[in-house]
């Protein structure tokens, strides 16, 4: 049984249907129907997924706008923790290159009595500074509805290049 519910802010729709009466759903707004190059129909829909079983369907729907809230921030927090472990590992890897244990140890050095420990390390911290700065401004261009949110080798190709 699917189940399919149309109204105009969105819809819902048993994805996956458990032997207990719980379904898993997915919830869809702006949907549009465009007809592809080969002439068949096609749906377009900014798409979530309910993936806890949920037995009271009719609450979803009638409280649609709260879950797609709740499911939004959900998968804004995912993606902001995906893009943070693979900024924080790029900033590792490169100090890596040059003998450090990670960016906070290239970093710890900005002090360091030794020259070119020194050098490098306060090349480090503006390279991070630099980094994470341009983190945020993506971000807030993502939230502004400015850009679309990258793709996470997007994201890195877009950082600012070390100088040692």
């Amino acid at each position: 049984m699917v189940y399919i519910d149309h109204f105009p802010a969105g819809g819902v729709e048993v994805f996956k249907e458990g032997n207990d009466g719980s379904a898993v759903l997915a919830l869809y707004k702006n949907k549009t129907t465009i007809t592809g190059p080969d002439g068949t129909e096609q749906i377009k829909a900014d798409v979530m997924f309910l993936n806890q079983r949920v037995k009271n369907i009719d609450d979803v729907i009638k409280n649609f706008d709260v879950y797609w809230q709740k499911l939004a921030a959900l998968a804004r927090a995912d993606l902001i923790t995906e893009y943070t472990v693979a900024v924080q590992k790029m900033l590792d890897r490169t100090a890596q290159t040059r003998g450090y244990d990670s960016i906070f140890t290239l970093c710890s050095y900005a002090n360091s009595t030794n020259d070119k420990f020194a050098s490098e390390a306060k090349g480090g911290v503006a390279w991070r500074d630099a980094v994470w700065a341009k983190c945020y401004e993506i971000e807030a261009q993502v939230d502004a509805g400015e850009i679309q949110a990258p793709t996470k080798e997007d994201l890195l190709k877009s950082m600012p290049a070390i100088s040692w």
